[in-house]
């Protein structure tokens, strides 16, 4: 909040040293111009043009891909800490099978969890996706191929320029949807990732509850060399 809050101020106060498509709302083309920005979504309707403002966008581009990067090792190392937690709880089921009744739920219930994440994700993404179709076909006057284009390019961030919203409108639902998309995409494709390593996991865990023991492994549980195995409650 902090960030965008910066941003469209400055941006607001450089509003003048903007090029291109600008509409009667400042305050909109401010926040519009942020959020393409922060998004790297860039369609170039509106660029910088003096020097103060194209430094400070310099400094707006960098600073937000590193909150992103932040973000997105965040997220990256969540995954490999619910992965050594979940396996812990497996090699603790295979040494113990009185588990608590307080116990924390079993992958199957984990793995149902990761599923429902990735089908809210996906029908989030088919609202979004629709909600562009009809506003860049209805208020921008694209036809459907174009809308079709326009919306594919910004979700996914690549963001060419030769299409993008130019009416007042347009501009307006722009500045939540980009927003909303783009990260429903980003998230899709992580629970997508997190549901493929869960389903690993799972079978990982099976097959280390239902390992019959061997030969080898009453020899490594001989700790003291004494060719006892002793099982304490």
């Amino acid at each position: 909040i902090i960030y965008l809050g910066v941003g469209v101020g400055c941006f607001y106060l450089l509003e003048q040293d903007l090029q291109g498509a600008r509409s009667d709302y400042r305050l909109l083309d401010a926040l519009y111009m942020c959020i393409v920005t922060m998004t790297s979504v860039g369609y170039g309707d509106l660029t910088p043009r003096s020097v103060e403002s194209r430094l400070f966008t310099c400094a707006f581009v960098f600073v937000g891909f590193g909150l992103m990067g932040w973000l997105l090792s965040g997220a990256a190392n969540s995954l490999i800490e619910r992965q050594e937690i979940i396996l812990l709880k497996a090699l603790s089921r295979s040494k113990n099978k009185f588990v608590h009744a307080d116990a924390d739920p079993d992958p199957s219930h984990q793995m149902k969890m990761v599923q429902l994440k990735v089908v809210i994700a996906a029908l989030v993404f088919v609202v979004c996706f629709g909600m562009g179709l009809i506003v860049l076909t209805t208020i921008e006057g694209m036809d459907f191929v174009q809308a079709l284009y326009c919306v594919c390019v910004t979700v996914t961030t690549v963001g060419y320029g030769d299409y993008s919203f130019q009416t007042v409108a347009g501009r307006a639902f722009a500045v939540v949807w980009i927003l909303v998309s783009t990260i429903n995409v980003a998230q899709l494709y992580l629970y997508t990732v997190e549901w493929y390593m869960e389903s690993r996991r799972f079978s990982l865990v099976k097959w280390v509850l239902n390992r019959k023991t061997t030969i080898s492994d009453l020899e490594i549980a001989d700790m003291d060399n004494d060719n006892v195995v002793r099982y304490f409650f």
